[in-house]
């Protein structure tokens, strides 16, 4: 295939795929589903399907056997690549949660969970939505499942999910 032939095929893919979700999908979110637990005890919140916890590497090794399924486990940690140190959050097992609603709840609890600690994680509800969508998409048609399963949210994908035409196709 000569190099045309694929840019076209992914813009087509892309502007069906747009047009596919924006018809079928209406993209107003629900922004009151979910629970914070006043306490400081474990979990951190929870949505409709079962209980979110955070924490770092250690907590989250610590817990993740005595989880019930639909539970949420959200790394927080540093992406060490490119020489710099970058503040990420990792959904373990992204690609279970495929209401839009229920991924949105989720990151409105990561959201609170961010402004209560002193993380240097900056990132939009609306960016994070469309990296998880991505994320969900790829692992859905069968591309790098290894790594298309859990979705890493970091600063520096802000500038690549805040991108208007993927808003578009992925909201």
């Amino acid at each position: 295939m000569d190099k045309k032939y694929k840019i076209r095929t992914l813009i087509f893919i892309y502007v069906s795929l747009g047009i596919a979700i924006h018809l079928f999908d209406n993209h107003n979110y629900k922004d009151d589903d979910y629970i914070i637990y006043q306490s400081n005890e474990e979990p951190f919140g929870a949505y409709k399907k079962g209980n979110i916890y955070i924490g770092n590497h250690e907590y989250i090794e610590k817990i993740k056997n005595k989880i019930k399924p639909g539970d949420i486990l959200i790394e927080q940690g540093y992406n060490l690549s490119n020489k710099f140190i970058d503040p990420n959050y990792k959904i373990y097992s992204s690609y279970r949660i495929t209401d839009k609603d229920d991924r949105n709840a989720i990151l409105n609890v990561l959201n609170i969970y961010n402004t209560s600690i002193s993380f240097e994680f900056d990132r939009t509800i609306e960016s994070m939505r469309v990296e998880w969508s991505v994320h969900n998409f790829l692992y859905k048609i069968g591309i790098e499942q290894n790594r298309t399963k859990d979705v890493d949210l970091n600063n520096d994908d802000e500038k690549i999910y805040s991108n208007p035409i993927l808003k578009k196709v992925f909201k």
